[in-house]
């Protein structure tokens, strides 16, 4: 396939993928796979980039649905001290330990700054990218070399996204407790 189809391909599974639950992490592998560590993680970042927008103005789309209104309403008298005033740093925290599926449509149903929150999820999203992307770029010099060294890198990079993210992921509910206070 060119390289452009495959650019094209790769975006895309960045927007619908995780409609049909393929993990973001498994797209930014699949980059640094196909383009290595340099192309793979640009091409990452600009599909994570065009599914955050797309993501966010679906949950614009819903704000105007009254049942989704009446739940803002609660989501907002609840945790008012947290999405009062939602800034870059929140945002970027709740990308690293929230699904960026529920994070994205949820911060547009809401209403929330578009720079902000897009700002926002994609620096949450580096570190996540950074160590797919090259988990993925180290597993395809494996296939090239057969250096066993790479294929360990390779699945060493993925066990440490998923311990980190679980860790992060606990620290979030203390997060959000102390904020919502």
């Amino acid at each position: 396939i060119d390289i452009l189809y495959q650019i094209l391909i790769l975006i895309l599974l960045y927007v619908i993928g995780p409609l049909f639950l393929i993990p973001i992490m498994f797209t930014s592998f699949l980059s640094g796979f196909l383009f290595g560590n340099l192309n793979g993680f640009i091409f990452s970042i600009l599909g994570y980039l065009l599914a955050s927008l797309f993501y966010y103005y679906l949950g614009r789309y819903f704000h105007n649905i009254d049942f989704v209104k009446r739940k803002i309403v609660l989501i907002k008298t609840r945790y008012r001290k947290l999405f009062n005033d939602i800034n870059i740093i929140t945002v970027s925290f709740l990308a690293i330990t929230i699904p960026f599926m529920l994070l994205a449509p949820f911060l547009g149903v809401l209403k929330k700054r578009k720079r902000v929150v897009i700002l926002g999820l994609v620096l949450g999203a580096l570190p996540a990218i950074f160590f797919s992307v090259n988990a993925g770029s180290s597993g395809m010099e494996f296939i090239k070399t057969r250096d066993s060294t790479l294929l360990m890198y390779s699945i060493g990079y993925l066990i440490l996204m998923y311990m980190i993210n679980k860790f992060l992921i606990k620290g979030s509910y203390i997060f959000i407790k102390f904020n919502t206070a």
